[in-house]
């Protein structure tokens, strides 16, 4: 297993350790050990045993209905108030705040959009902190 183990990190980060992997290490890895398809097997294993990636995929279907409609409300979204853009970003953060990891449930849904929401954020900072300050 701990062969197993160094043998994925050095493909995901391209460590500069070497491993040596003899033919009885490839028979262990399974014969497909050596190319992608070995490569994706074994991390689509990892990742349906990691209760982070089990508690992923419930968020996705216990909030996938109201994920679904906060992207068509951030795609629609256009104002030149702050005031209102600050509410928006309040509200929008308040339905996120449950998730167990937001960036990763929320990569789960085909194209929504985080940088737009991100910009939200980022503008409503400097506004949030000029109307607390005297």
């Amino acid at each position: 297993m701990s062969n197993l183990f160094r043998y994925l990190r050095t493909k995901l980060e391209g460590t500069r350790l070497q491993i040596k992997i003899t033919s009885r290490t490839r028979k262990q890895l399974g014969a497909s050990a050596g190319g992608k398809e070995g490569l994706a097997a074994s991390l689509q294993e990892l990742t349906q045993r990691s209760p982070l990636f089990k508690q992923i995929e419930e968020d996705v279907e216990k909030y996938g209905k109201t994920i679904l409609e906060l992207k068509a409300a951030i795609n629609s979204f256009e104002t030149k108030d702050m005031d209102e853009l600050v509410k928006f970003q309040q509200d929008k953060d308040y339905i996120l705040e449950d998730l167990t990891d937001e960036s990763q449930v929320l990569a789960k849904f085909e194209d929504f959009p985080t940088k737009k929401l991100e910009t939200i954020r980022a503008a409503a900072v400097p506004r949030c902190y000029l109307k607390q300050t005297p």
